[in-house]
């Protein structure tokens, strides 16, 4: 099967993050290409590919906006996250360490965090999971699944490979996006993950032209919705 991108009615400004107040022009006919809220996203690619911008450009465009941001990663004070800080309500990015990731032991406090009133994120930002202790791993695997469907709580992950996250953990989210990794075997991997044959999926990654394109599959959505396997999220991937 060979294949071909749908062009989207969106203005090209939407696949950019800005950090501005997002136009009223470019919110028109974006919503239904979003992840829907609560979301349980993993997003797979090299350094420089664009899985951060990505995570903006869905930041950016929420209706309503997110309320909370919360972020694990191996440095508390990277700077990379603080323009989440004028993209949610609170205007305040919590960053968390490794060494902040609970145990599944106290996983009640740390989900008494999240006040479920609010529309909250949780970012997962290259977490080397398979070398947390146990409990710990226990843990973020429960996390999209709880988070989603009880803290009111949308949650992302981005790694490098998919053969480094612990499987338990992987089975928790339904949409993935993925760009180009220069290994054959992972990719059949993610496809076989995906629930899309590999022929079909090869001919998916055929129509990337730039470093920056990657493949956004939401499993939750019926095979028949154009939505369901995108290009860069906007455009829908058909049959040619």
């Amino acid at each position: 099967m060979s294949a071909t991108v749908k062009p989207a009615n969106i203005p090209d400004a939407v696949l950019v993050f800005k950090n501005e107040t997002k136009p009223e022009e470019t919110k028109s006919g974006v919503s239904e290409y979003l992840p829907h809220f609560p979301f349980r996203i993993l997003a797979i690619g090299p350094p420089g590919s664009g899985k951060l911008g990505t995570f903006y450009n869905i930041l950016a465009r929420m209706e309503p906006e997110a309320d909370t941001v919360t972020v694990f990663h191996g440095n508390s004070k990277d700077e990379e996250y603080a323009p989440a800080a004028h993209l949610c309500t609170s205007g305040v990015v919590h960053m968390k360490t490794i060494a902040d990731i609970p145990n599944s032991d106290d996983l009640e406090a740390f989900y008494a965090g999240f006040d479920k009133t609010k529309r909250n994120i949780l970012v997962i930002d290259e977490i080397p999971t398979k070398n947390l202790g146990v409990k710990k791993r226990e843990a973020l695997a429960r996390f999209p699944n709880y988070c989603s469907t009880h803290l009111n709580c949308g949650v992302f992950m981005c790694f490098q490979t998919l053969t480094a996250i612990d499987p338990a953990l992987r089975r928790g989210f339904n949409t993935f996006f993925i760009w180009w990794i220069p290994d054959r075997a992972q990719l059949v991997n993610i496809a076989e993950r995906v629930g899309i044959p590999w022929a079909d999926f090869e001919q998916y990654l055929h129509l990337f032209h730039d470093p920056h394109d990657f493949l956004a599959i939401r499993t939750e959505l019926p095979e028949s919705d154009p939505k369901r396997i995108t290009l860069n999220m906007f455009s829908p991937i058909v049959p040619a």
